[in-house]
């Protein structure tokens, strides 16, 4: 799986920005340029927590376990296809799941 980051200065990306406390894979960087911005503590590689402490999310993380996908980032970095075909849903639901745990995770802007 694809290693998660937080981004902690805005990124330009080129076709808009990445906001300092958004969650990514950057796996559209190279593996060089992430080295530069872990260096210039630009981005930091996080550590997400289990799906099952996020509230109403017990038997969601259970389902989701039994495909090794325990943490935030195991569900940030799955490829949507391949969950939809394990877990037997919708891409709709799957997106709608990882939307959710990434607004628990993002840190908003400060205001000002």
């Amino acid at each position: 799986m694809a290693k998660l980051y937080r981004v902690l200065r805005n990124l330009d990306k080129g076709q808009g920005i990445i906001y300092a406390g958004t969650l990514d894979t950057l796996d559209w960087l190279p593996e060089q340029s992430i080295s530069i911005l872990l260096a210039g503590d630009d981005i930091a590689e996080t550590t997400a927590p289990p799906l099952d402490i996020f509230p109403e999310w017990k038997r969601r993380a259970a389902r989701l376990a039994k495909v090794d996908i325990i943490t935030a980032a195991d569900l940030l970095t799955a490829d949507t296809k391949e969950l939809v075909a394990l877990m037997k849903t919708s891409q709709a639901t799957i997106e709608g799941w990882k939307t959710e745990v990434r607004k628990w995770l993002t840190v908003p802007a400060p205001r000002g």
